[in-house]
């Protein structure tokens, strides 16, 4: 496991890319995250969040069978294995790490694998505001994660999960074998990271 060493100069999410190599990552397919590898984030976020940690326990947050599989030129992705139900719950942020400040986002990301880390920075992390106005740093450490954007740049297609809520439930019915998609749009704003010191661009 190779880790970066945490420096005061560095802030943003672009001097985070280039200290943690992440393009070296990719120019070679992604793994597959195993269940271990998300427990360990999920230790990290805690002891770097404490008792204001968003997770209680640990577990998937899907509640339908599922499969992670690669695709071509889009990477990783969630398929079903079963039919699915118009309006069944397929998949619950039960592990959403929740950030409400961007030093301890950055101490979470030091705390894990470099690859990882730039899988959190690059792919799976998100601001999101709340009914009160005040946002949030998100991401969800669990499999969830791996569920391709509707409005992906290689491949548009209608979603079939609604993702606005924390129990995504599918839009129509699913067959066995379809991808599970959702629309990023749903859950995260395309402003906000500025406002944690993390730059004024996602990378």
């Amino acid at each position: 496991m190779v880790r970066a060493t945490l420096g005061n100069s560095v802030t943003t999410l672009d001097e985070l890319y280039d200290l943690f190599d992440c393009g070296s990552f990719y120019n070679t397919e992604r793994p597959i995250n195993s269940d271990e590898e998300w427990s360990h984030a999920i230790d990290q976020y805690r002891a770097v969040v404490g008792e204001d940690a968003s997770i209680e326990s640990c577990g998937n947050g899907f509640n339908v069978s599922y499969e992670v599989q690669q695709f071509d030129g889009k990477g990783r992705g969630v398929v079903a294995l079963e039919d699915i139900k118009m309006g069944q719950i397929v998949y619950k942020m039960k592990n959403t790490a929740v950030f409400g400040d961007g030093e301890m986002y950055r101490q979470f990301l030091f705390r894990l694998d470099k690859g990882f880390a730039c899988d959190v920075f690059v792919h799976w992390a998100y601001v999101y505001e709340e009914e009160d106005g005040e946002i949030y740093i998100g991401v969800d450490l669990d499999p969830g994660s791996y569920m391709n954007d509707a409005d992906h740049p290689l491949e548009v297609k209608e979603r079939n999960v609604d993702c606005s809520t924390g129990m995504g439930h599918a839009t129509r019915d699913i067959s066995a074998g379809e991808e599970l998609i959702c629309s990023y749009s749903d859950f995260h704003e395309d402003y906000g990271w500025e406002e944690f010191g993390l730059g004024d661009t996602w990378v």
